[in-house]
Parts: structure tokens; sequence; C-alpha cells
């Protein structure tokens, strides 16, 4: 693996760093034109939750189970729910949803991939929200029915 060496005396650029992560947005090129690939605005977020849930539920589902969220399982979330995921990257990056399913192959994945590094976060952090969630209700509940702790004679 390659690690980038920064020159003796100069400074890494850490202001870059830090942007790169409060606006993590890339740009690429798609049919011979740059697309920008933006984050997702809180208030964008909510509606894209409301509208594609069964996506949500589909990666929460395997957090859930601790399947690990690699690409080939995120391919396959896709796949899985493709027209939904074809509107949610559509959203990102404003490119028509018809023009996304013309993609050969390349240009695709590159599309997808580059969506999924952007946005794919705000998925996690939902899923996982949830679970956190969950699991400390159920922890609450389990405490409830244990009832009362005994008192020594």
């Amino acid at each position: 693996m390659a690690n980038l060496v920064t020159p003796p005396g100069s400074k890494p650029d850490t202001a870059a760093d830090e942007l790169s992560v409060l606006h993590p947005e890339r740009t690429l090129t798609i049919n011979g034109r740059d697309v920008t690939v933006d984050e997702y605005s809180f208030a964008m977020g909510l509606q894209l939750r409301a509208r594609h849930r069964p996506f949500f539920e589909a990666l929460y589902q395997c957090l859930a189970t601790g399947q690990e969220i690699g690409w080939e399982a995120v391919l396959d979330l896709i796949a899985a729910h493709k027209d939904s995921v074809d509107a949610l990257v559509s959203a990102a990056c404003g490119v028509p949803v018809a023009e996304i399913q013309t993609l050969d192959d390349v240009q695709g994945e590159l599309l997808f991939m580059t969506w999924w590094a952007v946005n794919g976060p705000f998925f996690v952090r939902a899923a996982l929200r949830r679970l956190q969630t969950e699991s400390e209700t159920l922890a609450l509940a389990q405490k409830a029915l244990a009832g009362a702790a005994s008192t020594p004679p």
C-alpha cells in the first residue's frame, strides 16, 4: 500500500482534509461532462428516507445481522433496489434517471461507487442509529421485566 509522504519542511494540508470531511462531494466525468456528486443535506435526507424506505430497511437488516457492508454487499443492495437507488443517485448528482440507466458498466460503476463514497455514511449512520435505539429499548425492557431487586432477609 502506498503512503503519502509529506516533503520535509512542508505542513500537511489539514484545511483541505477538514473540508473534504465537511463537504465530501466528488466530481467525475460521465458521458463526457463533469458531474459533481453531492452529499445529501439533512432536509433532502429526510425526504429521501421517506420515499426510499425499502432501501434503508435492507441496509438496516444487513447491519442488524452483522453482515459487513463491503462494495459487493452494496452492489447486492443496489441490484435489489435498483429503481430507488437510481433516484437516490440522481438526487445526489443531478443526472436524470433515464441517463443513469443507459451508462455502460465502467461509467455506471464509477458513478455508483462515487455516490456510495459520498453518501454511504449517511445511510450507515441512519441504520446504526436505529440499531442503537433498539438496543437501548431492549435493555430497558429487560430491566423492567426483571422486576425490583430482592432485598436480603
